[in-house]
């Protein structure tokens, strides 16, 4: 079960890749971006590498409630 602080960090997520949208960033490049530079970083820094394949994780799961929100309130891609 998620923490209160996990929630929002999701939510926090959701809502800076829709305002990225919005301002008409590519998100997909912007997410293959992140997911770059995660794997950049040593293992180490980020605690372990479950935490970053958690991390990469989030972001394709953010991008598609994004996308799912884009898709249900009838905004096109």
């Amino acid at each position: 079960m998620a923490t209160n602080r996990e929630g929002a960090l999701e939510i926090a997520l959701i809502g800076v890749l829709a305002a990225a949208d919005q301002q008409g960033l590519d998100l997909k490049g912007l997410g293959l971006h992140a997911k770059e530079l995660i794997s950049l970083y040593p293992s180490e820094s980020l605690n372990s590498d479950e935490r970053a394949a958690g991390a990469v994780n989030e972001i394709d799961k953010a991008y598609a409630k994004v996308a799912e929100g884009k898709r249900l309130s009838g905004i096109s891609e």
